[in-house]
């Protein structure tokens, strides 16, 4: 098509179109073309009109008028109406031959000298002069770039100096791209500039990223240093203002995708590996270093043997810290996209960090792992958190707290805005995940706030007797509360606080905000951290660093001597009370896992049922809570509890009905309710030897010993006032001794667990119909 009719160019181009159409003679278009402007013009733009229809008449359609075409520019060489010089300049080679500009001879040569110019001009590199150009135009340069303090690069002199760097790259023939380089070496000594930064995108964005990851590369030796810091923080600086990609970056970063994956694979097997090893006795070794032993000495006598084998407090082991090395690859720090991502951390981009901590992830290595990182994402939620822990303690610490006071009586600062923590802060936390426990100050405000949210929002979705459905929308603020509190349970605190061992404190604070919600809640969230725990090899080996020093201390414990009286000595309780708190520190950061040691001691031994009940003297109440649900999930495993002879009950269950007995009677933590809806329910599936628990619970809380048959003067002692009725029921003396304040205070507890809940879920009208089907 014709270009628009604009200017003496697209005049002299219609003119060519109509000669080529209408086939108008030469003479014609020299007077049109005398007639369009002046003659210098006219035939200037005559060059560039037959330049561009040559271009546009290529291929077979258009033969015709490009023979044309042709027959007019040799006329216009021929009568010198086209310049020769502005031709060869503009023309194409085939077009120069076929406008009679060169012979064939001639365009050879033609040619030869075109590959020589440009040869020359674009790949022959200058001489470098050590003396002149080079060395004087670069030491301006570096001048140039590199000021410090108020004559630092900023914003405003972004185009000034770029304009100097331009100069200088001109006069002194300066390499661009080491001028770009010099650019980034000034920009990593002021990471924070933004000067720098703003003035990169003057330069070609594939060399910037190019260049930084050639810098990168250095470092990339096995034996070599790790990049230095401000190369990392510039390069981040780089990538949260978007001037680079992160994902082009990270093809210069070691180690690649694949070969990070290999490491964290053999990591992960030797964690596990020496996980595994926790807990275990290899005879070889130990026969050895005896043997070395009392080769190099004399046999040591008995009073040193006895004292060496004390158990001590201080000398359990519960710390699982030094596993967390073993989670990393070798050479840990080399790794460069970890460094990355603390610094992108650092400058406040979560969002390219998170995109690369993904990454990370799914080649198997959490960059939380890494302890810098850990600390800098604790740095990034410190600021929120402590904002929403003021407003609920703004006196500090030490301070009467609202947590502590109904939500009516709070202060008024402390409302759901300012104590909630940001949607930002949330997804850090999952991120840090177990990894909290590196700062005990910061998990301790995390659950107070979480408490206090709760207590705020989630009251009235709390009780499992209220039909949340009929009260609330199911978007409403409490359910999705609700959701996110119990989301960080499970997946972030839980996990975190058994990181931290012997530390009663945090698991008290913990045990203020599990109690507020109901036991059904409470169990679940015990389910979910075991198994997030046995699928961690961290938490696995404090588990099995926890159960190894418990069995220590059990093998300690022993059954309380007794006098002739019948009581029990003090000497043999004193003797007893530094292991009871010793299994106390070890059951404050893995509860579960000790519980579980517990239970099935118990459920293998008898006698060791007396020992531990006295040794949980100094136990929490979060673990006694704990230690409900294990007795209750062992009650529900799907084993035989009946013998082979198909009367007798299994010794476990007697055991474990027997140890729950005992425990629920001296310790009043224990959750009776749970345990009474257990029975309901198995009762209700037809499984009536669970009956044995009621019964041991009826008789160590009341005093009430069931009796397949009475005698005579039991049923004329029934027949009497209170005190003849008790006698008759009660049975032994020990039960006798206990006043009847506590057998009122046992009757109490087991009426409050019976009718917990609202009238219509209370279990006692139902336990006892059920009862009565069992016998009937």
């Amino acid at each position: 098509g014709t270009m628009p009719e604009q200017g003496l160019d697209a005049a002299v181009l219609n003119l060519i179109e109509k000669t080529l159409e209408e086939n108008v003679d030469l003479d014609g278009l020299y007077r049109r073309l005398e007639k369009a402007g002046p003659a210098d013009e006219v035939y200037a733009a005559l060059v560039d009109a037959a330049w561009l229809l040559w271009a546009c008449l290529e291929g077979a359609t258009n033969s015709q008028r490009r023979l044309r075409l042709v027959e007019i520019m040799q006329a216009c060489v021929k009568d010198k109406k086209i310049d020769r010089r502005h031709a060869m300049e503009v023309f194409e080679h085939d077009c120069m031959q076929a406008a009679g500009l060169l012979n064939d001879k001639e365009l050879e040569v033609w040619k030869r000298k075109e590959v020589r110019f440009n040869t020359k001009t674009a790949y022959t590199q200058s001489k470098f002069n050590l003396l002149r150009e080079d060395s004087e135009g670069y030491a301006k340069l570096i001048t140039c770039l590199n000021h410090f303090g108020e004559q630092a690069l900023s914003a405003e002199t972004v185009k000034v100096v770029f304009h100097e760097v331009q100069a200088l790259i001109g006069y002194f023939d300066l390499d661009p791209n080491r001028v770009l380089d010099l650019v980034l070496e000034a920009g990593v000594q002021q990471p924070d500039n933004a000067g720098y930064v703003n003035m990169l995108p003057l330069f070609k964005a594939d060399a910037v990223v190019h260049l930084l990851g050639f810098k990168f590369q250095q470092y990339q030796r096995s034996d070599g240093p790790p990049p230095p810091d401000n190369l990392f923080m510039f390069a981040a600086h780089l990538v949260s203002s978007g001037k680079i990609s992160l994902d082009a970056l990270c093809g210069h970063l070691s180690p690649s995708d694949d070969s990070l994956r290999s490491q964290t694979a053999a990591a992960t097997t030797s964690m596990r590996a020496a996980v595994d090893d926790i807990g275990t006795v290899n005879l070889t070794s130990n026969a050895a270093a005896l043997k070395s032993e009392t080769g190099a000495t004399d046999r040591p006598s008995d009073a040193n043997l006895s004292r060496d084998r004390m158990l001590k407090s201080s000398a359990l082991d519960l710390d699982p810290t030094p596993f967390r090395a073993k989670m990393l690859p070798a050479n840990i720090g080399n790794n460069q996209k970890l460094g990355l991502v603390l610094s992108l951390i650092r400058r406040g981009d979560m969002t390219s960090a998170g995109l690369l901590m993904d990454v990370l992830e799914a080649a198997g290595l959490p960059a939380a792992a890494w302890p810098p990182v850990a600390a800098a994402l604790c740095e990034a939620v410190t600021p929120d958190v402590a904002r929403a822990h003021r407003a609920i303690a703004p006196n500090g610490l030490r301070s009467v707290c609202a947590l502590g006071a109904p939500v009516a009586a709070a202060e008024p600062t402390c409302d759901g805005a300012d104590s909630a923590l940001s949607d930002e802060t949330v997804k850090l936390l999952r991120r840090l995940g177990t990894f909290l426990h590196t700062d005990v100050v910061l998990l301790t405000q995390v659950i107070r706030v979480l408490r206090h949210q709760v207590q705020l929002h989630c009251t009235a979705v709390l009780d499992p007797d209220i039909d949340n459905n009929s009260m609330l929308e199911p978007d409403s603020e409490a359910l999705s509360v609700r959701e996110r509190v119990e989301s960080l349970l499970s997946s972030v605190v839980m996990p975190a606080c058994q990181l931290v061992p012997s530390n009663v404190a945090l698991q008290s604070e913990l045990w203020g905000l599990l109690k507020m919600f109901p036991y059904q809640s409470r169990f679940r969230f015990y389910q979910i951290h075991k198994e997030v725990s046995e699928r961690s090899a961290y938490l696995t080996a404090a588990s099995k660093m926890a159960t190894r020093e418990v069995r220590k201390v059990l093998k300690r414990l022993a059954r309380p001597e007794r006098d002739e009286a019948g009581r029990e000595r003090r000497d043999t309780k004193q003797a007893m009370r530094p292991y009871a708190r010793m299994l106390a520190k070890a059951a404050h950061a893995c509860p579960i896992q000790v519980s579980e040691v517990l239970v099935q001691l118990v459920e293998s031994y008898s006698n060791q049922i007396e020992p531990i009940t006295d040794a949980l003297k100094y136990v929490t109440p979060y673990a006694f809570d704990v230690l409900t649900y294990v007795v209750l999930a062992r009650m529900a495993m799907d084993r035989p509890k009946i013998k082979d002879d198909g009367i007798n009950i299994t010794d476990w269950l007697q055991n474990l009905s027997t140890f729950n007995a005992a425990v629920c009677r001296k310790y009043n933590d224990m959750e009776i309710s749970a345990m009474c809806q257990l029975l309901t329910n198995a009762l209700r599936a037809g499984d009536a030897f669970d009956l044995l628990v009621l019964k041991d619970l009826n008789e160590v809380l009341t005093g009430i010993v069931v009796h397949s048959e009475v005698s005579d003067k039991q049923l004329e002692g029934l027949a009497g006032g209170r005190e003849l009725r008790e006698r008759a029921i009660v049975s032994s003396n020990e039960e006798r001794e206990r006043s009847s304040k506590a057998w009122a205070r046992g009757s109490r507890r087991l009426l409050a667990a019976l009718q917990h809940g609202r009238p219509e879920r209370h279990l006692a009208l139902p336990l006892l119909v059920l009862l009565a089907q069992q016998r009937h």
